[in-house]
């Protein structure tokens, strides 16, 4: 278990893989054995599952979902889901702990409307996905098997009319372009 999975703990090296850093707070247990229930409050907040903030006995692995789902939840929509973190108090963690689905979509639209970065555009099959992540009770929570089987991530990476998920090389010539804009604009700052 990880148990500090965050956007800054992803990393992508010069082939533009997606690597996992910062394991300080990882911890592994032997092959057969009982997945490790933990006790101590670890982690980044904004990523936390409701259970540490609770000062609750917690699995690593479900703590770790809940953490993959912010991930890919501000990946998507450029925003985090909460407005701190996932407590009863949250104003946004309110609807997920209360089950209103429809009120938290409506409440996180209106609430970053005018937002820089925020994508309003969600697919009924992302909000289907990304809800099992952040249930309150994490026995609910999605398990690995159903992310990899899910319908949005199997709609998300398949080809799709004329849009196909990115391929390796439409990523190195995306990042080569972005990478040029950068010393460009470094280049014009400097002179």
């Amino acid at each position: 278990m990880h148990r500090d999975l965050k956007l800054e703990n992803i990393l992508i090296d010069s082939q533009f893989n997606l690597k996992v850093c910062d394991f300080s707070l990882s911890k592994t247990f032997a092959e057969g054995s009982v997945v490790g229930v933990f006790y101590t409050h670890t982690g980044t907040e904004r990523y936390m599952a409701p259970e540490i903030h609770e000062g609750k006995p917690y699995k690593g692995n479900t703590t770790d979902i809940f953490a993959v789902g912010v991930i890919i939840f501000v990946m998507v929509t450029g925003v985090m889901p909460f407005f701190a973190k996932a407590t009863k108090q949250d104003a946004l963690y309110q609807y997920i702990y209360k089950n209103d689905e429809k009120g938290y979509w409506e409440a996180l639209t209106k609430t970053y409307q005018s937002t820089p970065g925020f994508n309003p555009v969600f697919t009924d099959e992302f909000r289907k996905f990304i809800w099992q992540f952040f249930s309150y009770h994490y026995f609910e929570r999605i398990s690995i098997e159903k992310i990899r089987t899910s319908k949005w991530l199997q709609i998300y990476t398949a080809q799709s009319g004329d849009q196909a998920a990115a391929t390796r090389e439409a990523v190195a010539k995306e990042m080569a372009r972005r990478k040029q804009a950068i010393e460009a604009a470094k280049h014009v700052t400097l002179t």
